[in-house]
C-alpha cells in the first residue's frame, strides 16, 4: 500500500512540474573515461546565475525559464574540460560526459613569486574581481543525515537574500526563508537502540504508575535532535563567503601557521587557474587542515577553494570518553566555495559543506557497537538581481539560533514546482 501510495505522489508531483513549467531538462554527468558519476558539477547558463548542480549520483534536473529555452547550458567540473549542450538537444534524459583537462609540462610556468604572495594578491583584488554593488539572490539549500548510509533525515528550503556592499556598509547579509519541506520516510538510528529501548520502557513504566503516556520515539527523537542541534541548520553555508568572513589560510597574519606549495595548472571554463595547496603546520582550531585554492590567471580571482579538516578530538575528553566504553575514529569535514563570473565581475555561486564521524561503544561481556554518521550541506545561488535591490524586512529574516519551522514566510503563488532543486539521491534504508 505505501508503494502504491508513493507512487500516485510521484506522479502527481511530475504533473504538476510539467504544468508549471515550459521545459525542464535532466540528465547525468560522468567521466568519459570511467563513466563515473561527478558530484556537485555545476550546469547552468554562461555568463548568468540560473543553473543547478549534479547530486551525489551525478544526476540533476533543471527548470529553463522562458528567455532562456533557447539558451546552450553549460557544464563544468574542475580538473574537467567544460560542455555545452545545444538547445536543439535539450531532453529529460541526457547522458554528459566529460573530458579530464591537462595542461602539457611545456605550459607549465616556473612562478616568481611564493604561493604565499599570490594569496596575497589575489586577496588585494577582492574589490576589483567580486561585485561591490548590493544585490538580492535566490538560492536552494539542502541538508541530509545519514547513519551507516541509511537515510536519518532531509531538511530543503528556498531562500531570498540581500547582500549588501562589503566595502562600505556593516550590514550583515540578510536572509528569507521563501520555502521549506522535509522529508518523512526516515530510520530510526541504529546506534545504541537497544540501551534507548530498555531507558523507554522503564519510563513508559514510571509514566503508567501516574497514568501517564510515554512517545516510544521518544529517545530516537532525542538522539536525532542532538544530531541536527550541533551539526545542522543553515548558519555553516550561509556565512561561507570569503569577502564577509576571510578564512584562516587567506589571511597574511596567519600564514604561518600553514605550508603551502603550488599543484599542476588547471584548466578549467576556459580559464587557466594557479592552484596552491595548503596544509596546517599542526592541529588548528581541532582540525588538521588541507585543502586548494584556484585563482584565475589572467585577474588574480579566487574561484574555487577545497577545505578539508581531520577533526581531533581534545586530548582532555579522551579519558572520559574512554571511561564509559565511547570511542570516535573516521572524523573529518570538508567545505567547497565556487564562484560564478557574471558580466566580468564574480559571484558566490555554491557552497558545499560535509562531515563524517564514527562512534564506537565498547561492551565487556558483548559485542561492540558502531555506527558512522554523515550529514551534507548544499547552499546553490540559482538567480541574482542587481536591479533595485532591497534589504528583507526586519520581521521577515532569517535567525538561524530560532527554529527553522517557524520563520517560513512564503510569498503568494511561489512553489517548489518553480525552484531549481537539486535532485534527491537514490537513498537506502
Amino acid at each position: 500500500m505505501k508503494k502504491l501510495l508513493s507512487f500516485w505522489t510521484i506522479l502527481l508531483l511530475n504533473i504538476s512540474l510539467l504544468q508549471s513549467q515550459s521545459l525542464i531538462i535532466s540528465g547525468r554527468v560522468v567521466d568519459k573515461a570511467t563513466k563515473e558519476a561527478l558530484p556537485y558539477a555545476t550546469v547552468g547558463f554562461p555568463n548568468n546565475a540560473v543553473g543547478t548542480i549534479t547530486n551525489g549520483d551525478g544526476d540533476f534536473e533543471l527548470p529553463i525559464p522562458e528567455e532562456l529555452k533557447n539558451s546552450s547550458i553549460r557544464i563544468s567540473y574542475l580538473g574537467y574540460e567544460s560542455a555545452a549542450v545545444d538547445p536543439s538537444k535539450f531532453n529529460t534524459n541526457m547522458f554528459i560526459a566529460l573530458t579530464p583537462s591537462t595542461i602539457q609540462l611545456a605550459d607549465i610556468v616556473i612562478k616568481p613569486l611564493e604561493p604565499e604572495d599570490y594569496i596575497k594578491r589575489a586577496v588585494k583584488k577582492f574589490p576589483i574581481n567580486y561585485t561591490t554593488e548590493p544585490f538580492n539572490s535566490t538560492a536552494y539549500y539542502r541538508e541530509k543525515f545519514t547513519e551507516n548510509g541509511n537515510f536519518l533525515g532531509m531538511t530543503e528550503g528556498y531562500f531570498k537574500s540581500y547582500t549588501s556592499n562589503y566595502q562600505q556598509d556593516t550590514v550583515d547579509n540578510q536572509y528569507q526563508l521563501l520555502l521549506l519541506r522535509k522529508a518523512s520516510d526516515v530510520s530510526e538510528i541504529a546506534f545504541m537502540q537497544e540501551n534507548r529501548d530498555r531507558k523507554a520502557e522503564k519510563e513508559a513504566k514510571k509514566a503508567a504508575k501516574r497514568g501517564k503516556v510515554v512517545s516510544d520515539s521518544v529517545e530516537n527523537d532525542m538522539d536525532a535532535g542532538m544530531i541536527v542541534t550541533n551539526f545542522g541548520g543553515p548558519d555553516q553555508v550561509l556565512d561561507a563567503d570569503v569577502l564577509r568572513d576571510l578564512d584562516d589560510f587567506l589571511d597574511s597574519t596567519l600564514f604561518k601557521k600553514y605550508r603551502y606549495q603550488f599543484e599542476n595548472d588547471m584548466e578549467y571554463d576556459g580559464l587557466t587557474l594557479l592552484v596552491i595547496s595548503f596544509k596546517s603546520k599542526g592541529t588548528y582550531d581541532h582540525l588538521k587542515q588541507k585543502g586548494k585554492i584556484y585563482i584565475d590567471q589572467s585577474s588574480d580571482a579566487i574561484i574555487a577553494i577545497d577545505f578539508d579538516g581531520d577533526i581531533v578530538m581534545p586530548l582532555v575528553l579522551k579519558p572520559i570518553l574512554f571511561a564509559f566504553g565511547f570511542s570516535f575514529n573516521d572524523m573529518y569535514l570538508t567545505k567547497k566555495l565556487r564562484y560564478k563570473q557574471i558580466n566580468d565581475k564574480w559571484y558566490p555561486n555554491t557552497v558545499q559543506w560535509d562531515f563524517q564521524i564514527g562512534i564506537k561503544k565498547s561492551y565487556l561481556f558483548k559485542s561492540n557497537e558502531k555506527s558512522l554518521f554523515a550529514g551534507e550541506q548544499i547552499y546553490n545561488i540559482d538567480n541574482i538581481n542587481h536591479n533595485k535591490p532591497e534589504e528583507i524586512p526586519a520581521d521577515l529574516r532569517f535567525d538561524g539560533d530560532e527554529e527553522i519551522e517557524t520563520q517560513v514566510h512564503t510569498p503568494e503563488g511561489l512553489k517548489w514546482s518553480s525552484v531549481n532543486a537539486l535532485k534527491i539521491e537514490a537513498i537506502s534504508n
